[in-house]
C-alpha cells in the first residue's frame, strides 16, 4: 500500500527558467533574439499546375516585419514561422492572410482576448 503519495519528492518547476535554458542554448547555435512587434508580412508567389490541368497561384510567407522600440522596421526571413502571440494570435493571422484569405485561408483563427468584446 502507498504510503504518503504525492507528498514526498515533488518537484518544482519554474516555466521562466526553462525558456531562459532554452534561449541560452538557442544562442549557442547562433539563434538571435528580437524583442518587437509584427507589423506584417511579405509572401513569395508561386504559379503551380493543378492536376486538373490549369494552374493555380500559390503563396508562401517569407518575410515577417517586426518593428523594434525605436520605431525601426526590419524584415524577418524565416523557413516557417509560428504564431505564439497568445491573446494577439488572431490579429498576427490575419496579416499573414489567414481570417482574410481565399479557400483555406478565408477560416478565421477562433482566439481572442477576453478584452476584446470590450471595445
Amino acid at each position: 500500500m502507498l504510503q504518503n503519495a504525492g507528498l514526498e519528492r515533488e518537484g518544482w518547476f519554474y516555466p521562466t527558467l526553462l525558456i531562459a535554458a532554452l534561449k541560452a542554448k538557442l544562442a549557442s547555435y547562433g539563434v538571435r533574439f528580437v524583442s518587437g512587434e509584427v507589423v506584417g508580412f511579405n509572401w513569395r508567389y508561386q504559379i503551380m499546375p493543378s492536376v486538373s490541368g490549369t494552374f493555380r497561384k500559390r503563396s508562401q510567407l517569407v518575410h515577417a516585419h517586426v518593428r523594434v522600440a525605436d520605431g525601426r522596421v526590419f524584415p524577418i526571413q524565416f523557413a516557417y514561422c509560428v504564431n505564439a502571440a497568445g491573446p494577439q494570435s488572431r490579429s498576427i493571422a490575419r496579416l499573414a492572410g489567414i481570417g482574410v484569405g481565399e479557400e483555406a485561408l478565408s477560416l478565421d483563427l477562433p482566439i481572442m482576448s477576453r478584452f476584446d468584446g470590450l471595445q
